[in-house]
């Protein structure tokens, strides 16, 4: 494996539990709570979702009891283990889990009607950007909504911080920079905008509708 995703998911692993405890609610992420929300009201006919990069399901959980089916996707096992403990037996029949590398979406083309990446993406290298990006839009159904949030930077490295203890893979990119990468993947209708958070930024985009297809 890439020692990008692996030592970076060795550090998930290695601090699931406080990590969990530390994220699992919205009060200590202004903005976020709405942002979710609005997300799962675009997103056509209630599901499915796919929440990649989940961490300890605290926003699978949100999207489900908004009447979603969703895909709970995560690189650390450890990760998965805490949101399968936190949420009721109600919950984890409606709730799908999964340990999957991001950038190798194992699924068929149109699983999905919406994928939401809360922080996630910032983990992969910047070479390894744009061709996650094409396998997000190839998972969406048409006219499908993925909605991903990133922090503002140039730069990218290896950085100690938060409730990790370990070393984690930080990418930071402009907004202008990552709604181009969007593009070039195949989004439509791209729009970031600033979050209450800081230099994170939210960018949304449509995978292509049949008529942009072609023949």
């Amino acid at each position: 494996m890439d020692p990008i995703i692996e030592v970076t998911r060795a550090s998930y692993e290695g601090s699931a539990s406080g990590y969990a405890d530390s994220t699992w609610d919205y009060e200590s992420y202004p903005g976020l709570y709405a942002e979710a929300f609005e997300f799962s009201e675009s997103v056509r006919l209630k599901g499915p979702i796919m929440d990649l990069g989940c961490g300890a399901g605290r926003d699978a959980t949100f999207f489900n009891s908004r009447g979603h089916r969703v895909m709970a996707a995560d690189i650390s096992e450890a990760m998965l283990h805490e949101a399968r403990r936190r949420i009721t037996s109600v919950e984890r029949s409606q709730i799908e889990f999964t340990c999957l590398d991001l950038r190798q979406l194992p699924f068929k083309g149109g699983s999905f009607n919406g994928v939401w990446a809360s922080g996630s993406l910032l983990h992969i290298s910047r070479d390894d950007m744009l061709p996650t990006l094409r396998q997000i839009v190839r998972v969406l159904k048409r006219d499908g909504i993925a909605t991903l949030s990133m922090k503002r930077g140039t730069t990218e490295g290896w950085e100690r911080l938060g409730a990790v203890s370990g070393s984690r893979w930080f990418t930071y990119v402009e907004p202008e920079d990552f709604s181009g990468l969007m593009r070039q993947a195949g989004f439509k209708s791209v729009v970031c905008q600033s979050s209450g958070r800081g230099a994170w930024f939210l960018a949304t985009g449509t995978s292509p509708k049949e008529e942009d297809c072609g023949p």
